[in-house]
């Protein structure tokens, strides 16, 4: 029988993988501590749904406590992380990636949104691969 830790540091690891190859293509730079926060924060979303919508009280915290951080630290640098993203064309790669759009009256997506978006492509993306390894 299978270690189920294993398994679940393999899970991990493909999952950590799939997240940073989006935020890559998204254009989110690498060498801020923002690109780290977030691809934890979408990961944690990924794995709980709740977390995303408790942004505030669960997923920053959460976060924060994982990098020693203050929870606004967490926030902030997310923000910035996004803003740059967007300012180097993300909305377009995120379209064609993940057919992600905020709408045309808005400069660029919350937080939440941005991480929500990314956490529901991917959790549909790993439903559509077992699905299609069970058929």
């Amino acid at each position: 029988m299978p270690d189920n830790n294993i398994m679940e540091s393999a899970n991990d690891i493909e999952l950590e993988v799939e997240v940073t190859n989006i935020l890559r293509k998204a254009n989110v730079p690498a060498n801020i501590k923002g690109f780290y926060y977030l691809r934890t924060a979408i990961m944690l979303s990924v794995k709980n749904v709740e977390m995303v919508n408790s942004i505030t009280k669960l997923l920053y915290p959460t976060v924060a406590e994982h990098y020693q951080a203050k929870p606004p630290q967490v926030e902030r640098a997310i923000r910035r992380a996004i803003e740059i993203a967007w300012s180097r064309d993300a909305r377009d790669i995120l379209l064609n990636t993940i057919s992600f759009d905020i709408g045309v009256n808005k400069p660029k997506p919350s937080n939440s949104e941005f991480i929500a978006a990314i956490a529901d492509y991917i959790r549909l993306q790993s439903k559509v691969k077992r699905w299609e390894h069970n058929v």
